[in-house]
């Protein structure tokens, strides 16, 4: 198949030393552009190699870049006979080296081998519809090189038609400059941040020089040798032959104050030659002045029997600097003695330190001054009232500040070890109106928070500033990571920390480093959940409450990614014992787990069934740590629940007794109980199984009672007795027939309604399938009703049918009546063991027995007493056979 060229501009031939286009690549020199790839390389001659990257469009999910070197056929710009780098989709981790002989996808593969030595620092990228591939090739850094470049759809090496290109490229044309290296240091220094170092009179002094900032950094590290101690270090003495530093300008950390330096001019001039002992601390101490702005990020640190002194100094970063260094056992400055100091001239420019060029600054600019009028450099928005702001440094300490729209109360950023976790971690917070400190987290109470030292961050400071409450701090760089966890938290308006719990917090990532992509943005926790009011320790309450009912109350902590989360249940004007239940099913006892109280501890429970002996103590991955307590009048149960255990979707039951303590004992178990499904992410609860007591159950099982063993059995008795003693008719109806079909219309009305309040009570909350036995007597016996009442003519010769079908239906209806009136009563033995159910089985034998016996007494006397043509079946229609029925009226 003829193949569609495409060239690339060719550069063989020409020897000019500049590209004929500049790469858009700052990491490369030269570019060339055609058939939508773009290449960009740069040449290291001192290291004879050089770095290329081919930039290919990837028009679906798959694609490949290739380049190939001296193709056997340039001519006919094709790759078959060249030695073919490719990365794709397929393996996104290494690159692959082909020698293909023909267009043949399988032969192409075959030709895979290993990569050589002279082809490192391979990269590959699939993103934004491009696939780039990048590497470096040794052994090569100058002349012409004849290429060939490809792409396609497939994830692997294959035929790609006209997708291809062929450049010369002239690698004279694209030599990078690089930059001249610093003077070397007499001695390295032992420290990563700093590039060198010098010893003397047991002081260390570590020093770096950044000529593009015009500063250096430095670390002047000295023995303590007791409880106190300072270092200092002076400038331009004006005696340095006699290494005094009476004269120079002084900058001094000691241990009286750990949290600013201190700056000195001491100058006696009543003894113009002051001996070194009779050095006047008094003139020395007068002569404090304010640090200038040009010393920066101070830091003091005293620990391991070292006192160390670190800043920055701005304005200076080359030539030779004469420096005096002492130290000495109290926490301000004071006369050193011989031996607790040292001279050096310094070189700054053999500390030239050889930094990475810092990233595009992506991140938004910081508007908060730092110091003057220099702003920091970023800043992020960790929510509407906090933000981040932060200096780019490459190495050292960074500048670091949190602002807060809330200025009246405490304010505190921290660095959890797990993301989205409140502690471990270590927290700059205000502890004061004015001053600020490092704390360590080590748990959710105030107990659990204390001041601490930090070898990350240290010089906290605050002030409140044009309505902004700011923390400001120094971090180490490699502290500050392209992915650093933060939670923020304040209090509106109590200033001390941690003694009120805050109102308001938050979480999230930064990326310090190079902002792209840009930091993820915190999430606050949502606030949509009822604060609560219960105590966890101190004065710090849990985050929610959810009130299941009147006298229960859920409390938990919000987490994000924490594996525990603390939790309580209340229940009001209660002295028994309280239990929380996780069932497998929602509203169902059993199977579940539960926390429950028993007396003064409490512990976690397997509940496999209802009675006493299926309620087992057990443990829990997913709950621990059971503690119980009567607080103001309520019983309060306290758990450890594993996060992921709780979702927003949660299904609970509860349970209390009011009096009796001991859980679970048979002859005391729940005086009130219910269910509900609790969202633990919005604090949200639908109840399924609402609260119901003994009222509940006494009100729907008496109503039932009176129903189906005393009004039902007495309207049936009236259609087959009445007529004995009720004569007459209503219009065309008789007397006893109008009587019982109103009743048993009453009967079924009053049965729907006290039906619709077990359902809304109990939710199904029974047992020997009471409500489903229920709903099936309420649809049967409505069918019955409304069949008496539409019941056909006495002419009809359904009419025999119809009246042995309603007979055997209300018959069926009564049984089903008394075999559901024996289970309600069951399920009361169940539900509320402690009541008597005995009033419930005496009211259903009284009543059934009273009309049995009164039915009994009816018959024997229409069999045996009545006059022959009283006899209701005398006067019955020859075409009604049943006795249920009053048939002798003439439809």
């Amino acid at each position: 198949m003829k193949m569609l060229k495409a060239t690339f501009l060719t550069l063989a031939g020409m020897a000019s030393a500049a590209c004929n286009t500049a790469s858009t690549d700052s990491n490369y020199v030269c570019m060339i552009t055609g058939a939508g790839i773009n290449v960009h390389w740069k040449t290291f001659t001192a290291g004879n190699y050089y770095e290329m990257m081919v930039d290919a469009p990837q028009a679906g999910a798959n694609g490949y870049a290739a380049v190939g070197w001296n193709p056997t056929n340039p001519t006919g710009n094709k790759m078959i006979g060249s030695t073919i780098l490719m990365g794709g989709t397929a393996d996104l981790n290494s690159v692959k080296m082909y020698s293909p002989a023909d267009t043949v996808q399988a032969n192409i593969l075959a030709t895979e081998a290993a990569v050589p030595a002279t082809i490192t620092q391979t990269a590959i990228n699939s993103a934004n519809g491009r696939i780039t591939l990048k590497f470096r090739r040794s052994g090569v850094s100058s002349g012409n090189l004849l290429t060939i470049f490809a792409f396609g759809n497939t994830g692997t090496l294959s035929y790609h038609a006209t997708s291809k290109s062929s450049a010369t490229i002239n690698l004279d044309d694209g030599v990078a400059v690089a930059p001249t290296p610093p003077a070397a240091c007499n001695t390295a220094s032992t420290d990563s941040n700093y590039v060198c170092m010098i010893t003397g009179a047991g002081i260390n002094v570590h020093w770096k020089t950044v000529t593009a900032g015009n500063y250096y950094e430095m670390m002047v590290d000295a023995p303590q040798a007791g409880a106190n101690g300072f270092t200092a270090v002076g400038w331009n003495p004006t005696n340095p032959t006699g290494n005094k530093m009476i004269g120079s300008t002084i900058l001094m950390g000691g241990t009286a104050d750990l949290n600013s330096v201190k700056m000195y001019s001491p100058a006696d001039t009543v003894q113009a030659n002051i001996l070194a002992t009779e050095a006047n601390q008094a003139n020395i101490l007068a002569t404090e002045a304010a640090v200038p702005a040009t010393i920066t990020q101070t830091a003091i640190a005293s620990a391991n029997g070292r006192i160390i002194l670190k800043f920055r100094r701005s304005g200076v970063s080359s030539g030779n600097l004469l420096t005096i260094f002492a130290f000495g056992n109290t926490g301000t400055l004071s006369y050193h003695g011989n031996a607790g100091k040292s001279s050096a001239t310094i070189n700054l420019d053999h500390g030239v330190a050889v930094t990475p060029t810092p990233p595009t600054l992506s991140c938004t600019a910081s508007t908060l001054i730092q110091t003057g009028t220099t702003t920091y450099d970023c800043m992020h928005a960790l929510s509407t009232a906090v933000t981040i702001h932060w200096n780019r440094e490459t190495s050292g300490t960074a500048a670091v500040a949190a602002t807060t729209t809330s200025v009246n109360g405490w304010f505190s950023v921290s660095f959890p070890q797990t993301a989205g976790s409140m502690s471990p971690a270590t927290a700059v917070a205000t502890s004061s109106a004015t001053t600020a400190g490092i704390y360590s987290i080590t748990a959710r109470s105030a107990a659990g928070i204390t001041a601490t030292t930090s070898t990350d961050i240290d010089t906290p400071t605050t002030e409140v500033v044009n309505g902004l409450r700011i923390l400001r701090f120094n971090a180490k760089v490699s502290f500050l990571t392209a992915s650093k966890p933060m939670n923020f938290a304040y209090h509106s308006t109590d200033i001390q920390f941690p003694v009120a719990k805050h109102t308001t917090k938050g979480s999230g990532n930064v990326n310090f480093v190079s902002s792209t992509p840009a930091p993820v943005a915190a999430t606050p926790v949502p606030q949509s959940c009822v604060a609560s009011t219960l105590i966890v320790s101190g004065t710090t309450t849990y985050d929610c409450m959810l009130a299941l009912t009147n006298t229960v109350t859920i409390h938990w902590n919000r987490e994000t990614s924490s594996t525990t989360t603390m939790m309580a249940a209340t229940a009001s004007a209660v002295t028994g014992w309280l239990a929380i239940g996780f069932p497998t099913t929602a509203s169902s006892m059993a199977p579940a787990t539960a926390v429950a109280s028993n007396g003064v501890t409490g512990g976690v429970y397997s509940i496999t069934g209802k009675s006493a002996s299926a309620i087992t103590a057990t443990t829990s991955p997913n709950l621990n740590t059971v503690s119980t307590e009567a607080v103001n009048g309520q019983r309060v149960i306290r758990f450890v629940a594993a996060t992921s255990f709780l979702n927003n979707n949660m299904a609970i039951n509860y349970a209390f007794h009011s009096t009796e303590p001991q859980f679970p004992v048979s002859s005391a178990q729940h005086t009130s109980r219910g269910s509900s499904t609790v969202d633990f992410v919005s604090g949200t609860a639908q109840v399924v199984v609402g609260e119901h007591n003994f009222d509940d159950a006494r009100t729907h099982g008496g109503a039932m009672i009176f129903i189906w063993a005393y009004w039902v059995p007495l309207a049936m008795f009236m259609k087959g007795v009445g007529p004995l003693f009720l004569k007459g008719k209503v219009g065309d109806f008789p007397i006893p027939f109008v009587i019982h079909t109103t009743m048993m219309v009453i009967a079924m009305i009053l049965t729907t309604v006290f039906a619709a309040m077990a359902l809304e009570k109990f939710h199904g909350d029974t047992d020997y399938s009471h409500r489903e036995l229920g709903i099936a007597i309420l649809a049967i016996g409505w069918v019955q009703v409304l069949g008496g009442i539409a019941k056909p003519g006495n002419d009809s010769s359904f009419r025999k049918y119809w009246g042995m079908g309603h007979m055997f239906m209300g018959t069926t209806i009564l049984l089903m009546a008394i075999f559901q009136m024996f289970y309600g009563i069951e399920n009361v033995k169940d539900l509320y063991p402690i009541e008597d159910s005995d009033p419930f089985l005496a009211a259903v034998i009284a009543g059934l027995a009273g009309i049995l016996t009164f039915y009994i007494i009816g018959k024997i006397y229409v069999g045996f007493c009545a006059p022959k043509e009283e006899k209701p079946e005398d006067k019955e229609n020859a075409s009604t056979s049943s006795s249920n029925e009053p048939d002798n009226e003439k439809n």
